[in-house]
């Protein structure tokens, strides 16, 4: 199963991508995304960050991690939604 996305949402995804990152160096630090709202304010927000960051060589993430990570995420949640290939 290919899951495409459209030029809108990588627009979308870049503008908050931009947003996270607060000193515009090109990639997102532990620090930056701790402060997305949805992580800031969950009890579970740091240790989120932790497994999110933990696989890097780098402690932090590029627009192109970022991005790649966010598909895979959007695509297996549509083919959960889906349930398995048939």
């Amino acid at each position: 199963m290919l899951c495409a996305v459209t030029e809108r949402e990588v627009k979308q995804l870049w503008r908050l991508f931009q947003e996270i990152d607060r000193d515009q160096d090109g990639k997102v630090s532990p620090s930056e995304m701790i402060t997305i709202p949805q992580l800031e304010f969950n009890p579970l927000g740091k240790r989120v960050v932790t497994r999110a960051m933990r696989k890097r060589s780098s402690d932090n993430l590029s627009f192109k991690v970022r991005a790649r990570r966010a598909v895979a995420f959007a695509c297996a949640g549509m083919m959960d939604a889906r349930g398995p290939p048939s």
